[in-house]
């Protein structure tokens, strides 16, 4: 192709026009990858595409023409970081005035002049294109910048930023990539910035449990569209490769790298025996006690959690789940009673009113709180729990187990009792215990204190996960001692399906 190109004028030029209207025909006949790890022959690999790999391309290509937001979750080593590089040199190149905006966890994985790093894999593509189809002017010195790269020809722009909350704020790119979302810190926040500043943020990533990206993966009323490339895609992988890979991982490097499973990517689990109970799709039972859980948040969320208990078999059913956040301690009453009094001075929003309609039919339940709760506001005078009794709704706390180590303790014994109502992405009701199990799967302890001994050390780590695990541990601490007389069943109408969440 070069040497016809190179004879050829018109053979150039139909060649040049061929490779702008067709970013597979682009990839194949002019992009390289690098594979260091090859010794004996070239590590320079002509970027021949797998089936899968092509379709990678052309997904890509379809959100960025749609200008819609996608998350890529992956298997390690299928080649994500390369088929980004050509998807945005082929826009570069071929694409008037496009600009992207692309990040990593750390400024060294964005750029440091070295082919480990974002834009020095841009550079390693422009390095085997020929002269001919570089832009016309084009000069390293002159337009190759740290974590800046210009096309004087056509004013395309392709710049680059490490983790930070306010990522990309300010910029206006057409398109802004975030590599291995799962693992920065400050993800959420991140992507939040990124989603108004572009109509394309796509964000890439092997899982690391349900955090910030796990959650967007996950998050059914976004329904971001989600690219999934599992090594099952890759024709040279096969499962004499999977069980030698993972001879030498541990469970969780194998859920993370190899498996894209988000419940099982998490090291330092607070609750281990949490898997193992029982998710069903039962509802709330006129005759059984009902109990809400709260913790109450100032500064952070309130996380509420309705619960019930068997009163033959003793089994505690978890039913619904619910958290805000900014919200006045009273804008949660009426969640607990089901009414609104006629001067009440807070808004609810179409499911809130769902939620405080259902409630109204279930009963007055009883509520379990935080012992912080008695603690006198500076500006009010009054205490949280205070408020509440002034409205009806006294809650019980036990400030004798409020020490972590005891919350601990209680609610791994009590775990063994419990089911969780969880009905799926799939069905038309909409309350659930999804958010509480998503927590509870992902809730850990810092690595340094993965186990019990550590554990009545230190507590687990503070995080969007903190809530609802607390109010589950408010719940275990304050529910009257069990006397269970039957056996734990194995409940016919629940299914343990927290792995379809993968």
């Amino acid at each position: 192709m070069a040497v016809l190109a190179e004879s050829s004028p018109a053979a150039r030029q139909a060649i040049f026009q061929k490779c702008a209207e067709d970013l597979v025909w682009f990839v194949d006949f002019f992009c390289y990858t690098l594979d260091p790890r090859i010794v004996d022959e070239s590590a320079d690999l002509p970027f021949f595409l797998y089936d899968y790999q092509r379709d990678a391309l052309r997904w890509l290509e379809a959100r960025y023409l749609n200008r819609e937001n996608g998350l890529v979750e992956k298997s390690r080593d299928m080649g994500v970081t390369w088929l980004l590089v050509v998807f945005i040199i082929h826009s570069w190149l071929f694409r008037s005035g496009f600009q992207a905006h692309l990040g990593s966890r750390k400024e060294e994985e964005v750029d440091n002049f070295t082919y480990d790093s974002l834009f020095g894999k841009l550079d390693y593509e422009l390095s085997f294109l020929p002269g001919w189809m570089l832009p016309q002017g084009y000069n390293p010195r002159l337009h190759r910048h740290e974590r800046r790269l210009l096309n004087p020809a056509n004013g395309a722009l392709i710049t680059g930023e490490s983790s930070n909350p306010q990522f990309s704020r300010g910029k206006r790119p057409s398109l802004i990539v975030m590599d291995e979302g799962a693992f920065w810190p400050d993800f959420e926040s991140a992507w939040r910035a990124a989603s108004q500043a572009s109509k394309t943020c796509i964000a890439v990533s092997t899982p690391n449990g349900m955090e910030a990206f796990g959650r967007l993966r996950h998050n059914k009323q976004l329904n971001i569209p989600t690219l999934r490339l599992h090594w099952t895609l890759h024709p040279l992988k096969d499962d004499a490769w999977y069980d030698a890979q993972k001879a030498s991982m541990t469970d969780v490097d194998i859920a993370q790298e190899l498996d894209i499973s988000y419940s099982r990517s998490v090291s330092g689990i607070v609750y281990p025996s949490w898997k193992d109970v029982p998710l069903g799709t039962f509802g709330h039972e006129p005759k059984w006690p009902l109990y809400v859980s709260m913790d109450f948040g100032i500064a952070d969320p309130t996380a509420m959690i309705w619960a019930q208990k068997d009163p033959i078999s003793n089994r505690i059913r978890l039913l619904e789940n619910y958290s805000n956040s900014g919200k006045p301690a009273d804008f949660y009453i009426p969640f607990i009673t089901g009414i609104i009094p006629a001067d009440w001075p807070y808004r609810y929003n179409e499911t809130e009113m769902e939620i405080i309609s259902r409630h109204a039919t279930w009963g007055q339940p009883l509520v379990f709180g935080d012992p912080a709760g008695n603690q006198r506001s500076q500006v009010s005078g009054e205490s949280i729990i205070q408020l509440y009794r002034k409205h009806g709704v006294h809650v019980v706390t036990k400030p004798n187990a409020n020490d972590f180590p005891t919350r601990w303790n209680t609610t791994q014994l009590r775990i063994r009792d419990m089911e969780c109502r969880y009905l799926g992405d799939e069905s038309p009701e909409s309350w659930d215990c999804a958010a509480l199990n998503i927590a509870m799967l992902n809730s850990r302890f810092p690595e340094s204190s993965p186990d019990r001994a550590t554990a009545m050390i230190q507590k687990p780590i503070h995080n969007a996960h903190s809530h609802y695990r607390t109010a589950l541990e408010y719940l275990c601490v304050n529910l009257p001692s069990l006397r269970t007389t039957f056996a734990r069943p194995a409940p016919t109408h629940t299914t343990r399906i927290y792995d379809n969440m993968r």
